[in-house]
């Protein structure tokens, strides 16, 4: 749930609600007469015995959203303290968020100064952090938070996958020109997504693309359970790939099945392929994608 009420249509939920007792009733016309933010959510918590269970966390979630637009700390104490939150870190992914969403530049650069005074912020918290400053164009101070994230030899996948995102997400939003071909092709040689064992299969791959058919197969087949690799194996191997006779059938074949363009991430895969394609694959894969945008809704 991502709510984007305001003040006065929070006040308005609120006050809809049923009174269930009379005690609730004097606490809704005391609200209505002067409806400040802790009233109203007091208001609204009276009503969470009413969400299904399934829902609660994420009504919880929209709650904290909603004190977070208001800026009242007063509130956002409130709303912990309700929920028995003990860590006030919690916050900080719901604060960058925010932040992201408004293109807050100034709460997004206090973060990243306090993040690297040593502040301590989780990795998910940190690559968001990063993608925000890019976004707002903060790069150095993006790619100095994205370098907190452990992206050694010895570090985990996840906190590698997360750094290599996020330096590509600042690499797109650099100031700097760059050309597309460029940025897919930094895409294209990133190697944080991959073990050894894939680096070491991706170079022998391409001396088998001439028989696109069996390729794609095999391709498939390995990652099958990772679409993210998948998607990042097409953009590294797609100048051998589309090199092949019936290369251009069969790369707008899978833009026409699975490139959703609703979805950024995958999107922007689909146009780092196609830069690195040929050009008759590239202008294949371009239509079909135009073709799959979503139409506008009937007025």
């Amino acid at each position: 749930m991502k709510p984007v009420w305001g003040v006065s249509a929070v006040i308005a939920l609120a006050l809809s609600a049923s009174p269930a007792t009379a005690q609730d009733k004097a606490k809704t016309d005391a609200c209505a007469t002067s409806p400040t933010h802790a009233c109203v959510l007091d208001l609204l918590w009276d009503q969470m015995a009413r969400v299904p269970r399934d829902y609660q966390a994420e009504t919880r979630r929209a709650f904290i959203d909603a004190a977070l637009l208001t800026g009242d700390q007063s509130l956002i104490d409130l709303y912990m303290q309700r929920t028995e939150w003990r860590n006030a870190d919690a916050l900080n992914a719901s604060y960058i968020n925010l932040a992201r969403e408004k293109k807050d530049r100034a709460t997004l650069i206090s973060h990243g100064d306090k993040a690297i005074s040593g502040v301590r912020y989780d990795w998910y918290q940190l690559s968001a952090l990063a993608q925000g400053l890019a976004e707002v164009g903060e790069i150095e101070l993006a790619y100095m938070v994205a370098d907190l994230i452990p992206h050694g030899d010895e570090d985990s996948v996840t906190t590698l996958n997360l750094h290599t995102h996020a330096r590509e997400v600042i690499s797109f939003h650099h100031a700097e020109p760059i050309s597309l071909r460029k940025w897919a092709d930094d895409i294209a040689t990133g190697e944080g997504w991959w073990t050894e064992e894939d680096l070491a299969w991706l170079k022998s791959a391409p001396a088998r693309t001439s028989d696109l058919n069996a390729f794609s197969a095999e391709l498939q087949e390995r990652y099958r359970a990772d679409g993210w690799k998948y998607l990042r194996a097409l953009v590294r191997l797609a100048p051998q790939m589309t090199a092949s006779r019936d290369a251009a059938r069969i790369f707008k074949a899978h833009i026409e099945t699975w490139a959703d363009p609703r979805n950024n991430d995958a999107a922007e895969l689909v146009l780092a392929i196609a830069a690195r394609a040929t050009p008759d694959v590239r202008t294949a894969m371009l239509q079909a994608f135009d073709a799959r945008q979503p139409s506008p809704p009937p007025r």
